[in-house]
C-alpha cells in the first residue's frame, strides 16, 4: 500500500522521454538552421568573388584596348608626320609624341593599379562582413541551443522533484492517519490486546512506512 516505485518509475520514464524527444528537436531544428545559413552564405560569397572578377577583367580589358588605342594612333600620327614634314619637326614631334605615349601608358598602369586594388579591397570587405555575420549567427544559435536546454532539464529536475515531494507528502499523511487510528484503537482495548495484538501491528506498520519513505528519499 505505501510502495509507490511504479508510479514513480512510469513519471520518471515519462518525463526523460519528452525531454529527450524536446532536446532532440531543437538540436535538430538548430543543425538545420546552421547548416541553411552556412550554404547561404557560401554562395553569396561565392556569387560576389565571380562578380568581383569578372568586372576586374572588363576593366582590365578595357584599359589595354584603350592603351593599344591611343598607342595606333600616335604611331599613325608619327609616320604621316615623318613623312611629310622636315628632319627638325619630326625629332621634336617624336619627342612629344614619346612623351606622350609614355604619359598615357603610366596613367593606364595606375588605372589598372587603383581598379584592382579597389577591387581586392571590396571583396576582401565583403568576405570579412559575411564571415563575421556567419560567426555571429552560429554563436547565437549555439547560444539559443543552450539555453534551451538547459530550461528543458530544469524542468524535468523540477518536475521530478515535484513529483517525489508529492509522493512523499502522501506517504507522510498516510502515516499520521494510521497512526492516529492505532492510538485510538489502543487506547481502547486493554493492556493484554495492546502488548499481544496492536503493538506488533504498530511496529510493522511503522517499519513499512519509513522504509518507504526512504526508498522514495
Amino acid at each position: 500500500m505505501f510502495h509507490n516505485d511504479e508510479i514513480i518509475n512510469g513519471l520518471l520514464i515519462i518525463i526523460v522521454e519528452v525531454n529527450t524527444a524536446a532536446v532532440t528537436v531543437v538540436v535538430v531544428v538548430v543543425v538545420v538552421v546552421v547548416v541553411v545559413v552556412v550554404v547561404v552564405v557560401v554562395v553569396v560569397v561565392v556569387v560576389v568573388v565571380v562578380v568581383v572578377a569578372v568586372v576586374v577583367v572588363v576593366v582590365v580589358v578595357a584599359v589595354v584596348a584603350a592603351a593599344v588605342v591611343v598607342v595606333a594612333v600616335v604611331v599613325v600620327v608619327v609616320v604621316v608626320i615623318v613623312v611629310e614634314v622636315e628632319a627638325v619637326v619630326v625629332v621634336v614631334v617624336v619627342e612629344v609624341v614619346l612623351v606622350v605615349v609614355v604619359v598615357v601608358v603610366v596613367v593606364v598602369v595606375v588605372v589598372v593599379v587603383v581598379v584592382v586594388v579597389v577591387v581586392v579591397v571590396v571583396e576582401v570587405v565583403v568576405v570579412v562582413v559575411v564571415v563575421v555575420v556567419v560567426v555571429v549567427v552560429v554563436v547565437v544559435v549555439v547560444v539559443v541551443v543552450v539555453i534551451i536546454v538547459i530550461v528543458v532539464v530544469v524542468v524535468a529536475v523540477v518536475v521530478v522533484v515535484v513529483v517525489v515531494v508529492v509522493v512523499v507528502v502522501v506517504v507522510v499523511v498516510v502515516v499520521v492517519v494510521v497512526v492516529v487510528v492505532v492510538v485510538v484503537v489502543v487506547t481502547r482495548v486493554d493492556g493484554a490486546a495492546v502488548n499481544e495484538g496492536v503493538l506488533p501491528v504498530i511496529d510493522v506498520v511503522v517499519a513499512t512506512i519509513l522504509e518507504s519513505v526512504n526508498v522514495h528519499l
